[in-house]
């Protein structure tokens, strides 16, 4: 059991985006892409898959939300908010940046984590 919980830590820990010192180092970049992403169409169901590989872990699987990260079903968090969280992760929190995934990416998980508050 305790092996199961080491593994589980250390995929949560892989899987909550890059590092503070490049969102730090990026969050000025992000601003421009922020609009770049805002103008794609974001498919929901490519966002799923994203959302599962990486999200899951700490929102849990319907976005309620666990021990580790915030409800997004409970969310009030409009397109831009979304985006602007995705790409410069919150400080001081473990919600870290995303900034690494492709535009369409960031534009399909937006869509898909939206989609929660309905």
């Amino acid at each position: 059991m305790k092996k199961f919980l080491a593994i589980v830590v250390c995929v949560a820990a892989l899987g909550c985006g890059d590092d503070e010192t490049t969102t730090t180092n990026n969050s000025a970049n992000n601003g421009d892409r922020a609009v770049t992403v805002s103008a794609l169409t974001g498919v929901s169901a490519n966002g799923k898959v994203v959302y599962d590989q990486v999200c899951s872990v700490c929102h849990g699987p319907t976005g309620a939300g666990t021990a580790a990260g915030n409800s997004l079903v409970d969310s009030s968090k409009d397109k831009a908010a979304v985006i602007e969280v995705l790409l410069n992760g919150i400080t001081g929190t473990s919600m870290a940046s995303y900034s690494s995934r492709t535009d369409q990416e960031l534009a399909d998980l937006t869509a898909y984590t939206l989609a929660f508050q309905l």
